[in-house]
């Protein structure tokens, strides 16, 4: 899921959740 992360926002974040669009 990092990945996906990356591409919305950085994998710094502690929550992916938090992440608009992750949900």
């Amino acid at each position: 899921d990092k990945s996906y992360v990356s591409l919305s926002c950085p994998a710094d974040l502690p929550d992916s959740k938090e992440i608009p669009g992750k949900v």
